[in-house]
């Protein structure tokens, strides 16, 4: 469309102001085209979006609720009374992965893992007999102390190895056993048996609630390369993050004129006004929402997920040879003994003694040469760049930081779970917490990561409502209504107006050349008057 020229009769500077204004109608026409597209093209998947989005609080409110919290681990070296290498020779077990020490029921056992074997076996202490089907009957007793449930049939026990399905990140733990009871509301527990601990507990409601949110707020889709998810959710951010500016815009540019003009009065214009004034709050929450959202999922995208890495370290039963208890006092370690596992070292194996926390304060693991009682002065750290390798470059982990963590921080939060962890921070801000004890990465890291993550939390969670004194149940409820009211008033009456906004043009331009010339009425025509329609008539009407 070219420039409306100012008469010759106009001064040079009435000119300029005419052809200024005019200009400056064409850009708001522009913004509100727009905004008007990107509502065409995005306004039903956001009503999904924002739908979905209230199914996060949902699921917090309605998940089922543990039984117990945790369950304490403890080691009871009264009962160790046959050796881990005695244990394992008298059932040919040569070679093991790993090492652990459980309570079921009045019995303490060995739990190991063993070369090629994707399950755990189970060594009682003081005899050194098999469990059989150990692994099945820890996982339904964890399972059943979580639940509360004591009564209920166990429908199945499988092993989860990966991230997929119902069993989320969230969980943070890998690999998990899900136990299914037999119960109406379908009970699972994800249960972790390195750690005694639970993952999660779903049922099927939550289920219900956690497949609409993944399917439409972040759109994982079963067989969809998360490659293609991450940009695909990025771009659709970007057309709302652009189209709740433009629609901000226009709102700003025509607050004057709303709930004025002829068809005010009417149902629809009643609906305009209405959709006008709660997009005002809605633009501004979808800024936030859909910036934060977009930041989240691109680097998310090509973030690594290492959560379910492990070192595959192996130890020959003949290198064990060191009793535990001896190892409990080569370590002068004084008070309860919450766990011990096994870590390879540059000096060979060693046992890592982990002792109870000390209201709530986490200690670093002991590590003790499984052959010569030699205590590893920082072994545990040794541990950890040793893990790290795999991540970094030699050069890199050189100067890299290493530092112990006994409790949670602002990089390191209690989503995690896991503690005590070792941080290893490169000198360009990329950082992982390992978990001394199994090897697991707990977390990762880097200065984009760090901004996300604050952006997310923030923006996307609002949490800047808890450091107003909000509880956790109020910041959620403000933001279900904000959402539910203020979201879902807009676009529902945003695509109302939008599919009858062309429809009201086209009765304009009918009823204009019907009245005002002798021209016949056809589509031709029709398309060419709505072209002449004042730009102002046009953005009234919309």
């Amino acid at each position: 469309m070219g420039l409306v020229l100012a008469p010759k009769s106009l001064a040079n500077s009435e000119k300029g102001i005419l052809v200024e204004i005019t200009g400056l109608k064409r850009m708001k026409k522009q913004i509100y085209q727009t905004h008007i597209w990107i509502a065409g093209i995005s306004a039903i998947p956001l009503l999904l979006w924002c739908i979905s989005a209230v199914m996060h609080p949902l699921m917090v409110w309605t998940s089922p609720e543990p039984a117990i919290k945790s369950i304490e681990q403890q080691v009871f070296p009264d009962r160790l009374q046959v050796s881990l290498a005695e244990a394992l020779n008298r059932h040919e077990l040569t070679r093991i992965t790993s090492l652990g020490i459980t309570q079921l029921g009045e019995k303490q056992y060995y739990r190991v893992g063993v070369e090629g074997s994707p399950h755990f076996t189970y060594l009682e202490t003081e005899t050194g007999e098999l469990l059989t089907e150990g692994e099945r009957l820890h996982a339904e007793s964890l399972a059943r102390k979580f639940s509360g449930d004591t009564a209920s049939s166990v429908v199945s026990i499988e092993p989860i190895t990966q991230f997929a399905g119902e069993y989320t990140s969230s969980g943070q733990f890998l690999p998990v056993m899900k136990v299914q009871l037999g119960r109406d509301d379908g009970m699972r527990a994800y249960v972790d048996l390195t750690g005694d601990r639970l993952a999660t507990l779903i049922d099927n409601q939550r289920s219900w609630l956690l497949w609409i949110f993944k399917a439409f707020h972040t759109w994982e889709i079963p067989g969809m390369p998360e490659i293609v998810r991450a940009w695909g959710l990025a771009i659709f951010c970007f057309l709302v993050l652009i189209g709740a500016a433009t629609g901000l815009i226009v709102y700003v540019v025509m607050w004057k004129n709303l709930g004025k003009g002829k068809g005010a009065a009417t149902p629809r214009g009643r609906l305009r006004t209405v959709h006008r004034l709660a997009g005002v709050f809605v633009s501004l929450a979808m800024l936030i929402f859909a910036f934060s959202g977009m930041f989240h999922a691109l680097v998310q995208g090509i973030k690594p997920d290492l959560k379910h890495l492990r070192p595959s370290d192996t130890f020959l039963a003949s290198d064990l040879s060191l009793a535990i208890p001896d190892a409990l006092k080569k370590a002068n370690v004084t008070g309860p003994v919450q766990n011990i596992s096994l870590a390879m070292l540059e000096t060979g194996p060693h046992y890592l003694i982990l002792r109870k926390p000390e209201r709530r304060k986490q200690f670093p693991p002991v590590p003790v040469n499984a052959t010569t009682g030699e205590v590893a002065v920082d072994g545990d750290l040794e541990q950890v760049r040793r893990i790290a390798k795999t991540y970094f470059t030699p050069e890199s982990l050189k100067e890299a930081e290493v530092t112990r963590l006994t409790s949670f921080s602002m990089e390191y939060i209690p989503r995690n779970r896991r503690l005590p962890v070792v941080k290893v921070a490169k000198a360009t801000g990329e950082s992982i917490f390992i978990d001394p004890v199994d090897g697991a990465i707990a977390y990762s890291t880097s200065p984009v990561g760090r901004w996300e993550s604050l952006s997310f939390s923030w923006l996307h969670k609002w949490r800047f409502l808890d450091q107003a004194g909000f509880s956790r149940e109020v910041r959620d409820s403000i933001m279900v209504c904000f959402v539910t009211l203020g979201g879902m008033v807009s676009m529902t009456g945003g695509i109302l107006l939008m599919y009858r906004n062309p429809l009201r043009k086209r009765r304009k331009a009918i009823q204009t050349i019907a009245l005002e010339s002798s021209e016949e009425v056809t589509t031709t025509s029709v398309e060419q008057h709505i072209e002449k329609i004042p730009e102002t008539v046009q953005l009234r009407d919309a």
